[in-house]
């Protein structure tokens, strides 16, 4: 039979519990968390009108590809919409160690999308690199999973909460609700999963920042060498119950 990465049940208490079980050590809950006082998430933008972004996607409902989904088995409970994605320059050169992008097919049928990121982007002191429209399934997850690769290395995790009833997000056994018109930081260098606690599907616009300078790069480096030698790394997660 096989089995699903475990993610932690929608509340407080047993977010508090999951993270005690599944980090079986306390050297692994100082890894997750440097000196305890590391957020995995953090939100940078509220109120954001997000109606005709909602209205672009309506007008671009045949874009939605499962594409993703079949390739990322955490992924298979989402449909996606990429803007911006990976250029590889040589066949040998895993996706996730790619570092260039490029627009895709439909990077030009979103432009409020693309204005609000960008716009966005300028006040961070950085630069646009992927961005994907993911739709996640009612009463389904986004099962835990790390973003390993060199692209993610200097680079931060962004969501942009654009349609949700109940976007229920997790991160280093760290959990908060997103809600809509929000963007947050999320650190996609450890375990990290969502699940979509509505009747209706939940929309999110994911993107990569790249600072423009050298030691805001460094810094995300840092964080990713650190957060890839913690030692849960190398160890399995439950079975999903939902």
């Amino acid at each position: 039979m096989r089995q699903e990465p475990f993610l932690g049940p929608p509340n407080k208490r047993a977010a508090t519990w999951y993270y005690r079980r599944v980090n079986w050590t306390k050297l692994n809950s100082l890894f997750d968390s440097p000196f305890g006082i590391y957020r995995h998430h953090k939100k940078y933008a509220e109120g954001i009108d997000t109606a005709p972004l909602v209205e672009e996607i309506k007008k671009n409902e045949a874009f939605w590809s499962a594409t993703r989904a079949q390739k990322v088995a955490v992924q298979r409970e989402t449909l996606n919409i990429p803007l911006l994605v990976a250029r590889p320059t040589s066949p040998s050169i895993h996706v996730d160690n790619v570092q260039e992008v490029a627009p895709s097919p439909y990077f030009k049928d979103f432009p409020a999308t693309l204005r609000v990121l960008e716009r966005f982007a300028v006040g961070r002191n950085a630069r646009i690199s992927r961005v994907n429209i993911v739709s996640l399934t009612p009463r389904k997850p986004v099962y835990s999973h790390i973003d390993h690769g060199l692209y993610y290395a200097p680079r931060a995790r962004y969501h942009l909460v654009v349609s949700s009833k109940g976007s229920i997000m997790t991160n280093g056994g760290q959990q908060t609700f997103f809600k809509e018109g929000e963007i947050w930081r999320y650190n996609n260098k450890v375990p990290h999963e969502s699940y979509n606690d509505s009747d209706e599907r939940r929309i999110h616009v994911i993107f990569d920042l790249l600072p423009n300078s050298h030691l805001g790069r460094l810094k995300n480096r840092l964080l990713w060498i650190y957060f890839n030698m913690r030692p849960y790394r190398f160890f399995k997660h439950r079975t999903v119950t939902h």
